[in-house]
């Protein structure tokens, strides 16, 4: 399946054309827009549908499945689902001694073992910059103290990997074919 452009791919894109279109969308139409990004991320601290074995979204997922209900959220106004994909958010700048994720010495793992600061790390950064934005100075600003490892992973985990600015491919994975 292509659960990535299910999941992710459409139901970001969903999300951020209800929020620029808001004010032409009929309630009906935010309901069953809504309810499509429903139907594909029930909840973003999860991904795959039920036939493929749902697992916990981690990193970079977990981030772009959030953006989806986040921005959903708030453009149909369910505090409830706004609330479960921001608490979902500090996961991800934990420090980890084990599978995905920040770990003490700056790197940063996806897929399991898999060096990925350069792809799977930047789209995490990115996402997390837009909804730090996004939420700051409303109620649902992210004040969780633990934030401070993302800020310290720019310098420990990020440029450490830059030269000449560029992001070295040894920690691009998958991505290196791509331009």
């Amino acid at each position: 399946t292509r659960w990535w452009t299910w999941e992710i791919g459409v139901t970001r894109a969903l999300a951020a054309a209800m929020a620029i279109l808001r004010e032409h969308l009929t309630d009906e139409d935010l309901t069953a827009f809504g309810e499509s990004i429903d139907f594909y991320v029930p909840d973003p601290w999860e991904q795959f549908p039920e036939e493929r074995g749902r697992i916990t979204s981690e990193g970079a997922n977990r981030v772009d499945l959030c953006q989806a209900v986040i921005i959903r959220s708030i453009v149909g106004r369910d505090r409830e689902k706004l609330a479960h994909a921001i608490a979902g958010l500090s996961a991800v700048w934990q420090i980890v001694d084990e599978g995905n994720g920040f770990y003490e010495d700056g790197s940063f793992i996806q897929h399991s073992t898999i060096g990925y600061t350069g792809t799977y790390g930047l789209v995490l950064l990115s996402g997390l910059s837009k909804l730090f934005a996004l939420l700051a100075g409303t109620a649902h600003d992210i004040d969780d103290p633990s934030r401070a490892n993302l800020t310290d992973a720019v310098e420990r985990s990020f440029a450490p990997l830059i030269h000449e600015g560029r992001m070295m491919d040894a920690v691009r994975g998958r991505a290196i074919s791509r331009e």
